[in-house]
């Protein structure tokens, strides 16, 4: 028996089916046929909701604001971390660099900048780190540096060397950089070091390289010491973030900062990979400390005890393969030629670094101009 064909839904209503589902059917598609084609359309994205919101109902991990899923806290750290290290081509980032220094150190990051700086390679990421600055003039100051150079990160601390500011440095990176697994950071290792080191730092990635990915501690052994030295050590990225997590050591913080990192990690039972590069990881041969020893481009990572500016432009003279009159890679002095080797100064830093410090001044002046008016 053919179906009666019904040209209202008046009509539908009269008829009765045996069948209800080809019944409910049958009328919603009339019901569709007979609306206006902007109500029509109204209706069907309507239904289209309501059926999404149903599956969302019973599959919750598949909504896209799903705790389950991804945490708001980690979307707004992933964005905040793409935003702030940019996109790396190639995956993951070999390592990233944590200089610890002190704010008021503008001449000394000058010259980092514009010596070993220079030749990062684009798998490496470099930071300056502080703590928290509460002086006026002086967080002005370190205000105008970042807003130029954009370097500089300040961890939640009171500054100090052995009183937490390692820790503070890990416990910055698991919050707002790294991921608890390993191959969802954006870096494979991160470095520790200080600011009165010289960094080879092309070498420094080939190195790392043909290091295993996963705890990993590298760096050079203290002779009959258990631990890596201070001036510089890299941690595979499970290392780092388990430091800046894990309650061993938030428990104990103060202490002599190369010892006590290695004591959280033999407590915890972190370490597979111990590297110790007793070639690479140097003491500047002026300064006549224990590991002193001649520079070599193809061996030599770290150059420790350059406080002096004489011993760390001395390095630089050597890694950036310049000479008595200049850089003589290009020909002519270019971007060294505010250098004076005799004397160990550099007139060029200097002068920017002031440059830097009197515009800071200028802002801090009217700033507080500006507080009397109110």
């Amino acid at each position: 028996m053919a179906l009666p064909q019904h040209n209202s839904y008046a009509t539908l209503q009269k008829t009765s089916y045996s069948t209800k589902s080809f019944n409910t059917i049958h009328r919603t598609r009339l019901f569709f046929r007979n609306l206006p084609a902007r109500n029509r359309l109204l209706h069907i994205l309507l239904t289209l909701g309501l059926i999404q919101c149903l599956y969302w109902a019973l599959n919750p991990s598949t909504f896209p604001f799903s705790s389950s899923s991804s945490s708001s806290s980690e979307r707004v750290r992933k964005s905040t971390t793409q935003e702030r290290l940019g996109k790396w081509v190639g995956g993951q980032k070999t390592v990233l660099v944590g200089v610890l220094t002190v704010p008021g150190k503008f001449e000394r990051r000058s010259l980092i900048r514009a010596t070993y700086l220079q030749s990062k390679p684009d798998d490496v990421d470099f930071y300056f780190v502080v703590c928290r600055v509460g002086d006026v003039k002086l967080r002005t100051l370190l205000t105008v540096e970042q807003r130029r150079f954009g370097d500089i990160v300040e961890v939640d601390c009171e500054e100090n060397m052995d009183s937490g500011k390692t820790w503070s440095y890990f416990h910055h990176l698991s919050t707002h950089i790294l991921h608890p697994t390993p191959s969802l950071s954006p870096y494979l290792y991160i470095m520790k070091t200080d600011d009165d080191v010289y960094l080879n730092l092309p070498l420094l990635s080939r190195r790392l390289l043909s290091t295993p990915r996963l705890q990993t501690f590298y760096g050079r052994q203290v002779p009959q010491k258990n631990f890596m030295a201070g001036m510089g050590y890299v941690l595979s990225t499970d290392l780092a973030y388990w430091i800046g997590t894990d309650p061993i050591p938030a428990s104990k913080k103060i202490g002599q900062e190369d010892a006590l990192l290695a004591s959280w990690l033999h407590r915890g039972k972190m370490i597979r990979n111990w590297v110790s590069d007793e070639e690479g990881f140097i003491d500047h041969p002026g300064s006549g400390k224990g590991w002193a020893k001649d520079f070599d481009r193809g061996s030599t990572v770290l150059v420790h005890r350059c406080k002096d500016e004489g011993l760390f432009l001395s390095a630089a003279r050597f890694f950036m393969g310049v000479g008595e009159e200049g850089d003589v890679g290009r020909g002519g002095r270019g971007m060294l030629s505010g250098f004076d080797w005799s004397t160990g100064t550099w007139a060029r830093v200097k002068e920017k670094a002031n440059r830097v410090e009197v515009a800071a001044e200028m802002d801090f002046v009217e700033e507080k101009r500006d507080m009397k008016k109110l």
